[in-house]
């Protein structure tokens, strides 16, 4: 990478006063001047707002943005298990100012920031340019499964259960029971009632249907409407999940629709092939282990020790040991692939990071 002009300056976190400057610069870059509208606040407000604006990585030049990482500090759940994450997202450079090594600094930056500042186990991307990212040390890991149901197969899933389906998002049995539901599948990003509001309310794109019993929520379905129909959350009860699912689809009349699920999801998963329908395998995203001794302690593994080993990490498990690169220890950890090197009967590691939350 080249070294910054004397003229730049960062790479630094924002502030409340820059929030609405850095706003633009990435409207721009991502919206309007690909011929979209200025809509990446609403399209992720859990990521650009106000109180976040110390996580906008960026550099200028000449007092001017011209590059930016968003970062997103969550928490992300299996079980017992809880990871401290660092989201990466809006990885942006002016057109003017590419080919620099602008972006490459703040990434390098962020690792260190996470590492250090915001105490995370790890990071995670989503890109279609993963050797880009590569360098640093995002690797593909985890895997996710996608179902894919038709107007024929649509009539073999469940009837939803005699309940009352609600569908505003501003009526808090709505709320509550998207909050409470997801809150027991102990799977995916950590929320509050706050955050779900906000998915619920303000980021674009989405609409949700719960299924009550009474006062007490059964199962809930957040999605894409339209013809195409994309399911990105859901909790509670299995078989009432993929019921709500066949109520909406005859709803918009729908030719298709997709549903996303973690690996090891018993519910709905479970449920999908049970009853034969295909499965299609993606990655959870791009990952990057920060902390692998901690998340591998909270995942109850005390018979793994990683230690740093220089840019690479070494590794002994059981009577093995190896020295693996940052890429291959994600895949170590949390597959789907796994290094020849090494094994454990825990591993890969659970994981799901759930497409409402993306960003």
């Amino acid at each position: 990478m080249e070294p910054l002009p004397p003229n730049a300056e960062g790479p630094r976190g924002g502030t409340w006063y820059e929030f609405g400057e850095i706003l633009d610069f990435l409207n721009f870059v991502f919206r309007s001047n690909v011929g979209r509208k200025p809509s990446i606040g609403g399209d992720y407000p859990h990521l650009y707002n106000e109180r976040n604006v110390h996580n906008f990585r960026h550099i200028r030049v000449n007092g001017r943005v011209v590059s930016n990482v968003s970062i997103y500090p969550a928490q992300v759940q299996w079980g017992d298990a809880v990871l401290k994450i660092g989201g990466i997202g809006g990885v942006a450079t002016d057109p003017d100012y590419r080919k620099h090594g602008y972006a490459g600094t703040i990434l390098a930056h962020c690792l260190e920031y996470m590492d250090h500042e915001l105490d995370c186990d790890l990071s995670i991307l989503w890109t279609g340019i993963p050797d880009y990212y590569r360098r640093w040390g995002w690797e593909h890991g985890g895997q996710n499964w996608t179902f894919f149901i038709d107007p024929t197969t649509i009539t073999y899933l469940p009837v939803a259960p005699t309940g009352e389906i609600l569908t505003d998002t501003l009526d808090p049995r709505v709320i509550h029971a998207v909050e409470s539901l997801h809150t027991a599948r102990r799977a995916g990003v950590v929320r509050d009632r706050e955050l779900t509001e906000v998915l619920l309310n303000i980021r674009t794109g989405f609409r949700c249907a719960a299924l009550m019993n009474g006062d007490a929520p059964v199962a809930y379905i957040v999605y894409s409407p339209g013809e195409q129909i994309y399911v990105e959350d859901f909790g509670g009860d299995g078989a009432a999940v993929l019921g709500l699912l066949r109520v909406v689809f005859g709803q918009y009349g729908a030719r298709t629709a997709q549903i996303h699920t973690p690996k090891d999801d018993e519910s709905v998963a479970s449920l999908l092939i049970e009853r034969g329908f295909a499965v299609r395998a993606n990655y959870a995203g791009m990952l990057a282990a920060l902390k692998p001794q901690r998340i591998l302690d909270k995942h109850g593994i005390r018979d793994v020790a990683v230690e740093k080993d220089g840019g690479n990490w070494h590794v002994r498990s059981g009577g093995a040991e190896a020295t693996l690169r940052k890429g291959d220890l994600v895949k170590f950890m949390f597959g789907p692939e796994r290094p020849p090197e090494l094994s454990h009967p825990k591993l890969p590691l659970p994981f799901y990071y759930g497409g409402l939350d993306h960003m």
